[in-house]
């Protein structure tokens, strides 16, 4: 059970409930922190009976960043504190707040994207300093750009797959 959605949309109610038998929240308090190169976000999750409620305001969602965020979930009970999940999160665009030319790429596609132009000699200045790994690309020599790229390839593929967006369903009558 994912103590928060595998992705949201920006400006929208977030909103889970998980139930953690080994930390009631009668007694434990859980805290989800989540955090992308520029920005940092704390949730602290209220108790319903036993169970946990994990919500972000539309307003409080409305802030963060487009992109993935990286989480880690703790609760305490005022002594000890233990992690019991980790894991990412997808933060969409809302499109009614978006200003005109929109890049709904994912991060795996706009550095797909920016790979294949530094290796084609033809990057924008943006591309060249788009980071993988907190390395800008054009400081990647082409041979480790190849790789990165045939990995970050396969990996959209998986991840395609995963969420049906390459199949193809037909009907015969």
């Amino acid at each position: 059970m994912r103590l928060i959605p595998k992705c949201f949309t920006q400006g929208v109610t977030v909103s889970t409930s998980a139930s953690l038998s080994d930390y009631p929240a009668s007694t434990w308090t859980l805290t989800l922190v989540l955090v992308q190169a520029d920005d940092q976000r704390t949730i602290t999750a209220t108790a319903d009976g036993d169970d946990y409620l994990v919500e972000i305001e539309p307003t409080d969602s409305a802030d963060y960043q487009v992109g993935t965020y990286s989480y880690q979930a703790f609760v305490t009970d005022g002594t000890d504190r233990y992690m019991v999940q980790d894991g990412t999160v997808e933060v969409l665009p809302d499109y009614a707040t978006a200003s005109s030319g929109l890049d709904t790429r994912t991060q795996i596609e706009i550095t797909i994207d920016a790979i294949e132009a530094q290796l084609a000699g033809n990057a924008t200045g943006t591309q060249k300093r788009w980071k993988y790994r907190d390395r800008e690309i054009e400081q990647y020599a082409p041979a480790e750009l190849i790789e990165i790229l045939n990995y970050l390839r396969l990996e959209l593929r998986r991840q395609k797959r995963r969420s049906g967006s390459n199949r193809i369903q037909a009907s015969f009558r």
